[in-house]
């Protein structure tokens, strides 16, 4: 529904164009597929090794399994050291009632750093019981951070299993709930012609690219000898293609600031008076 029925490789490029990376199935999700959204008066009038911008398509699972799985990863990191830091300080002061509380970046950073076992040993709580709360605590809440740390770009279901302790199944019916509320960065596709993966994809509208236009090419033998880049395979119909345009300016047009950059706007405005 979403593919220009009448497409062919001989047309120009434009705006809506969908292409693949070389060897595509072989690589990363973020460096497979995307969709030139550069305007078509500016493609017009540009060199043949004009810059196209274009954003990012990847399946629906290559999202949950990068995206919403980091999100709760995330999520569960900030809640372990919400428990971590007033539970480490309160021990702290009860070894010591001089020291001073560690802020939370401080524990953060000693605890991404140390072993459970010398986070314990360093406190050397003498009461055995607030050593084994301590333990449970650390032991519990290690993963999150641990899985947390994942580099942006990487897969993260996995770890979130581990972290969640829930079956397959229950993760992904918990994904595909939340996503059926469309997001502001997403562009559901059902599909890109060339791909063969049975589940949709989503245009990641906050994931920008670009590439030479000279290295797109209508030739798939071309590209996968080596004298392209990229192979184009498709071109979104008009309905979409201005759909998926109009939501990538919104994304961008709806940007927002800090809550302090407004309050200290107004700071200076009081002692102006």
């Amino acid at each position: 529904v979403e593919l220009d029925p009448d497409f062919r490789i001989d047309w120009p490029i434009r705006q809506g164009d969908i292409f693949g990376f070389r060897a595509w199935d072989q690589q990363p999700p973020l460096q497979r597929y995307g969709v030139v959204v550069t305007a078509d008066c500016d493609i017009a009038q540009g060199r043949p090794d004009q810059e196209l911008v274009f954003v990012k398509i990847v399946t629906q699972f290559d999202y949950i399994d990068m995206f919403w799985s980091r999100s709760k990863l995330e999520r569960a990191e900030k809640k372990a050291f919400d428990d971590l830091v007033p539970q480490l300080n309160k021990i702290r002061r009860e070894l010591d009632a001089t020291v001073s509380d560690l802020t939370r970046s401080e524990v953060e950073q000693w605890v991404r750093a140390s072993t459970n076992e010398d986070i314990i040993s360093t406190l050397a709580a003498t009461n055995e019981g607030q050593q084994a709360q301590l333990k449970k605590s650390l032991d519990r809440h290690r993963p999150a951070i641990e899985c947390a740390a994942i580099p942006p770009g990487e897969c993260c279901f996995e770890s979130l299993l581990k972290v969640r302790s829930e079956t397959r199944a229950k993760l992904l019916s918990q994904a595909a709930g939340e996503l059926k509320s469309q997001r502001d960065e997403l562009f559901f596709v059902t599909s890109i012609k060339e791909a063969s993966d049975q589940t949709g994809y989503y245009v990641l509208l906050d994931q920008i690219g670009a590439i030479r236009r000279d290295q797109i090419s209508d030739s798939l033998s071309e590209v996968k000898q080596g004298k392209k880049l990229a192979y184009r395979f498709g071109r979104l119909s008009k309905t979409f293609k201005y759909a998926l345009t109009q939501k990538f300016a919104f994304l961008f047009q709806r940007i927002g600031l800090p809550v302090d950059h407004s309050e200290r706007h107004n700071d200076c405005l009081t002692r102006l008076q």
